[in-house]
């Protein structure tokens, strides 16, 4: 019983990776067009975003301090960037 288990995960390790590339490659282009359309939706988070913010520390105590956020696309509008106030 295990013989024919790792049997059928054997030929599944050679055979599923070429289902794959018989998919044929799409054109970058319009991927990446797609990938913009989908991120549109999204634009309404672009901008600053400040406000109260806390941590509680090892000690127990809070820990308030003032968070700003920065949203906005990076790589040419195909993903969304959080830049922290590290920036």
């Amino acid at each position: 019983m295990l013989r024919r288990g790792l049997a059928g995960l054997f030929l599944a390790t050679l055979f599923l990776p070429r289902l794959g590339a018989a998919q044929g490659m799409q054109d970058p282009a319009k991927l990446i067009a797609m990938q913009r359309d989908a991120m549109v939706p999204l634009d309404f988070m672009n901008g600053v975003w400040r406000g109260a913010a806390w941590t509680i520390l090892p000690s127990g105590e809070k820990h308030n301090v003032t968070q700003t956020e920065r949203i906005g696309p990076l790589s040419g509008r195909l993903g969304k960037g959080d830049r922290g106030p590290w920036i």
